[in-house]
């Protein structure tokens, strides 16, 4: 079992012609104000994503958003 929290980052980029979704399993992923992000779909567009968790947060994984880096 996990003793430190523990973080990864996940950068979604669009292809040329943009319109790529994704979706989450809300029983593990968490997200603040409990609003689940949608990927900005323009062509060619980078959201970055945050996820943590640690010994105390019992499997779930919290998310934060970075949306549209360009």
């Amino acid at each position: 079992a996990a003793t430190t929290n523990t973080t990864w980052t996940l950068t979604v980029a669009q292809d040329a012609t943009g319109v790529r979704t994704m979706n989450w399993d809300t029983t593990v992923f968490k997200f603040q104000g409990a609003v689940v992000p949608v990927c900005t779909t323009n062509a060619s567009a980078i959201d970055v994503f945050t996820l943590t968790s640690s010994p105390v947060t019992a499997g779930k994984v919290f998310v934060t958003w970075n949306p549209d880096f360009r």
